[in-house]
């Protein structure tokens, strides 16, 4: 279910209800953009779960290992004058 961010702020409670009660994924978007998802308790200790096993492809894209290459989208080249 998408849900533009100006009614999520005025629905919360219905929601998270949503989520939380009755399961669903929200996504709350602006202008069309998801900015955000809302996901049942069940699916969060799933996608825990597979963090705990996947051991360093789990640390965040700012945590990157050093020597591990440039972040995606940058490039590694320099500009020539």
């Amino acid at each position: 279910m998408r849900v533009p961010k100006s009614e999520a702020r005025r629905n919360f409670s219905d929601v998270v209800g949503r989520a939380g009660r009755r399961g669903e994924r929200v996504k709350i978007t602006h202008y069309g953009r998801t900015l955000a998802v809302l996901i049942p308790t069940r699916d969060l200790h799933k996608l825990e779960d597979c963090e705990d096993g996947a051991g360093a492809a789990s640390e965040p894209a700012g945590k990157r290992p050093a020597g591990s290459g440039p972040a995606r989208g940058k490039s590694s080249r320099r500009k020539t004058g």
